[in-house]
């Protein structure tokens, strides 16, 4: 079986190199940025996107008056509102959520008068992220 490359220099490298391979090397950085990705899809990626997450959730629950959860299903939310979309179908973006909240759409009024900015934005924000999570 024929040996593999060689080079036969001087200097501190004057010894055998050998040619090896990158494709496991490839293969294991490729898997570790698969899994990394995979662990920002399902979790807040920092301590902020959490806060905004539970207000969220909480205005969605509770400081929207009507409660979103009336009208609105979001399994995160464990609501079953049949009124407005099902918020899993309709994944909508961080950007349509606050439009609606704050100028209304359809028969929803808006929540502008109701709801402080940060309160619109925590809640535009769980809802665009919690419906892709269904």
């Amino acid at each position: 079986m024929p040996s593999a490359p060689v080079h036969r220099g001087r200097g501190l490298l004057s010894s055998r190199i050998r040619v090896f391979s990158m494709k496991p090397v490839f293969y294991r950085a490729a898997g570790a940025v698969l899994i990394a990705v995979l662990m920002t899809a399902t979790l807040p990626a920092t301590a902020e996107e959490a806060e905004r997450l539970k207000l969220g959730r909480e205005v969605f629950l509770e400081r929207a008056t009507p409660a979103c959860g009336i009208c609105h299903a979001l399994a995160d939310a464990g609501t079953d509102g049949e009124i407005g979309p099902t918020f899993a179908s309709l994944q909508p973006t961080y950007e349509v959520v606050q439009k609606a909240v704050t100028e209304g759409i359809g028969p929803m009024e808006p929540y502008i008068d109701h709801l402080s900015d940060e309160e619109i934005d925590a809640l535009a924000f769980y809802v665009s992220t919690m419906s892709r999570e269904e």
